[in-house]
């Protein structure tokens, strides 16, 4: 009974954290001082995508924690510019019915704040180099990595979706986590027709 309460009380205290590090981060976005994605890099495997992505969200996060606002802004900003299909991320964001609406530029880095919240509990634990290619569809050009991780709740997954874009680089689409041995989902499709920026 009291572990339950132990890990409530942790994870509201993570995520109390990162709202922190969001509201400040945020505030010097609007003020200017961030640069704003100017390339489509990306990576030429999903599993490199799949590293890159944790490893930076994991810098992002302990960049927070410091209270290092510069540091967490190029960490986000390395995210949006480099690692994401961010094409194929908004138009999925303008398909969702009833969703909160937000601008264009409101939407990724949200989504990389949000995907930070996600892997905290897990963000010193994630086994980068145990990193493996679940699935992989070449027709479609998607692919699914799994990093195990260790966490409150014991083992999971941190499930990562790619996409290789027209340049044949491949970006990250989606986060989420899954309980250790979970089954594989079917790989990712685009929701775009051109997925490599």
């Amino acid at each position: 009974m009291m572990f339950r309460h132990w890990h409530a009380f942790l994870t509201a205290g993570l995520l109390a954290a990162c709202l922190a590090a969001i509201v400040a981060c945020r505030r010097e976005v609007a003020s200017g001082s961030a640069s704003q994605p100017t390339s489509a890099a990306g990576f030429a495997t999903p599993r490199d995508a799949a590293q890159a992505l944790l490893a930076a969200l994991r810098d992002l996060l302990h960049a927070s924690a410091r209270g290092d606002r510069r540091a967490s802004v190029e960490h986000r900003d390395y995210v949006i510019r480099s690692l994401l299909a961010r094409n194929d991320i908004l138009a999925r964001y303008q398909a969702i019915a009833g969703r909160y609406p937000r601008s264009q530029a409101e939407v990724l880095p949200a989504l990389v704040d949000n995907w930070a919240a996600i892997i905290a509990p897990y963000a010193d634990a994630l086994d980068l180099e145990r990193a493996q290619v679940a699935a992989l569809a070449e027709r479609t050009g998607g692919a699914v990595v799994d990093v195990p991780a260790a966490g409150p709740s014991g083992a999971t997954l941190v499930r990562v979706a790619c996409l290789r874009g027209e340049d044949d680089c491949w970006r990250v689409a989606v986060l989420e986590l899954a309980p250790a041995g979970a089954p594989t989902p079917g790989t990712p499709e685009r929701a775009t027709t051109r997925s490599a920026s």
